[in-house]
């Protein structure tokens, strides 16, 4: 099947806390030094690889918890910014650009920004984090989504594409971003409930006629197809009989793609490698396969190498599927809770 281009329209949506009627901003920070107290009502965020501590000393009894010379690392979130309303990206909008713009208060070392794995809240604390944020593939990315040099006062942008582009295909995964410190000279900003909060800039393609990267199978008596995406983020659809699902191919290899794939009924094979090359293996994880539909004892996953090459790790119902260990996240298969790799996979 050949998709459908489809009628776009360009826009720019704008996501500010209080601004146009936005309220979904969410933002903390974290603190070493004070574990067990949340800053979510703090008006800017620290970010600090060996802080002095909280200024407020209205905690004044001694607690084990408390570590004078502790770090601080900071959280992020727009929510709701996903949807079928108006000012909401769409499923079937091209994302052009992201851009996030933080209003530095105070200068220092350089950000490194990664995406959040796993659900936070304003009143998170460093040791309901587990002991703070750590960048492992598991809590949050292993590998940085945006790392800045030395960070002056004013606006700092930051290209945040990956990340929208990624929230976009799996909505309920955007847990926002986890900010790191580089050093030891701290950097502030200003948080949602300043009045001069971080802004999220998304410039936009609205399509109008459909999904311009969605292939089906046949559903007639032809049955069995074999599927190919590409580069690109890509919908797969396998339908009736035993169908092949490949989201990329042995050039595009899966980089920054996000695939969606369903086989259908009968006994599909999703590819995940060939047998020179891991598939989605090179970017950390903004790139992966999303299969919505794996029968166990019935479907399969082709991979590259062998079951040493592969960890995994159950989130709700879902499987993380990583290679190496918590490295790159290659799929989430959703609806089971682990893969056997004797009898769920065929290698080569």
């Amino acid at each position: 099947m050949t998709p459908t281009a489809g009628t776009t329209t360009a826009d720019t949506l704008t996501f500010q806390q209080g601004v146009n009627g936005y309220t979904g901003t969410v933002d903390t920070y974290i603190y070493g030094g004070d574990r067990n107290r949340s800053y979510g009502s703090a008006t800017s965020l620290n970010v600090d690889g060996s802080a002095g501590g909280d200024d407020d000393d209205d905690d004044d009894d001694d607690d084990d918890d408390d570590d004078d010379s502790g770090a601080t690392q900071a959280l992020l979130r727009f929510d709701d910014i996903f949807g079928t309303q108006a000012g909401q990206i769409g499923v079937n909008t091209t994302i052009n650009s992201a851009i996030l713009e933080l209003n530095i208060s105070n200068s220092g070392n350089g950000l490194m920004l990664y995406n959040m794995l796993q659900g936070w809240s304003e009143s998170s604390t460093w040791n309901s984090l587990g002991n703070g944020i750590q960048a492992n593939g598991f809590e949050a990315s292993s590998s940085a989504t945006a790392t800045t040099g030395y960070t002056s006062t004013g606006i700092l942008q930051l290209d945040v594409t990956a990340s929208l582009r990624a929230w976009q295909q799996n909505p309920n995964g955007n847990y926002g971003w986890a900010f790191l410190p580089t050093g030891s000279d701290g950097v502030d900003f200003w948080s949602s409930e300043s009045g001069n909060g971080p802004r999220l800039v998304v410039d936009v393609l609205q399509n109008t006629a459909g999904l311009a990267t969605a292939f089906s199978g046949n559903s007639d008596t032809d049955y069995d197809d074999i599927l190919y995406g590409g580069s690109g983020n890509d919908r797969l659809y396998g339908d009736l009989g035993n169908d092949i699902l490949n989201g990329t191919d042995a050039t595009a290899k899966g980089y920054l793609e996000i695939d969606t794939l369903t086989g259908g009924t009968g006994a599909d094979t999703f590819i995940l490698g060939d047998a020179n090359q891991v598939y989605y293996g090179t970017g950390g994880s903004l790139d992966y396969a999303v299969i919505t539909d794996f029968t166990i004892g019935l479907d399969q996953l082709q991979l590259h190498g062998s079951a040493s090459d592969y960890s995994q790790y159950a989130q709700g119902n879902d499987t993380f599927l990583y290679y190496g260990v918590g490295q790159d996240l290659i799929a989430k298969v959703e609806g089971i809770t682990a893969i056997n790799f004797n009898s769920d996979t065929t290698f080569v």
